[in-house]
């Protein structure tokens, strides 16, 4: 199938990017691709799961990635970029925890950090360190509850906890559907090194603009 999809994108682009869905790829490849081609409305291009050949419609564009980059295992970066924009990451999908999740916050000793999937960072909530004196008033400043977060700059600040009593997590969308996980979505512990199912070890971000 592989070499079918490497033939299309040859025929439709005249070079192969390297993306081949379920095939394997990169994300710095995907943006690669949408810089130069963009991308369709997802209306007019559904998510199948599946080594599809490419059905990528010009006429369909409507943003192009302007730039795009990578963030290395540094933890206050990958908060600042989150705080902007959602960010891509490759995790370990294979362990029992990740594709059985329904609840809870997944932590290191609940899977390895062999990267083999995609998923979006789309928001967080934390707590921040330890302040002198009583504790300031509680914000909500990163409290993570639906797509987006509503994070602003407050320092010396503590979060507080959601409604679950988690205060210390990635706010994460996967790419299996509704029906898989906490409606699509599945929350890892926040840890320093390569993180949580390996999350620190690629995370890479793309800036869009409407065309």
């Amino acid at each position: 199938m592989k070499a079918d999809l490497i033939a299309k994108n040859k025929e439709l682009f005249g070079k192969v990017y390297g993306g081949f869905g379920c095939g394997g790829s990169w994300m710095k490849y995907t943006y690669n691709f949408l810089k130069e081609h963009g991308a369709v409305d997802v209306s007019k291009r559904t998510y199948t799961a599946s080594e599809t050949l490419c059905t990528h419609n010009a006429a369909d564009v409507v943003a192009k990635a302007t730039n795009y980059g990578q963030i290395v295992d540094n933890i206050d970066n990958f908060k600042a970029k989150v705080m902007q924009q959602p960010v891509t990451v490759a995790i370990n999908a294979s362990s029992n925890a990740f594709s059985f999740y329904s609840s809870g916050v997944i932590t290191a000793d609940q899977c390895t950090n062999g990267l083999n999937h995609a998923v979006v960072v789309v928001g967080y909530t934390d707590k921040d360190g330890d302040t002198p004196g009583p504790d300031p008033e509680p914000t909500t400043e990163c409290q993570v509850t639906k797509w987006w977060h509503t994070c602003t700059d407050a320092p010396a600040s503590r979060r507080l906890a959601d409604s679950n009593g988690y205060s210390n997590y990635w706010k994460i969308q996967n790419s299996w559907g509704s029906g898989w996980g906490d409606n699509g979505f599945v929350l890892f512990d926040i840890q320093e090194g390569e993180g949580v199912c390996g999350i620190n070890k690629v995370v890479e971000w793309a800036d869009m603009s409407y065309v």
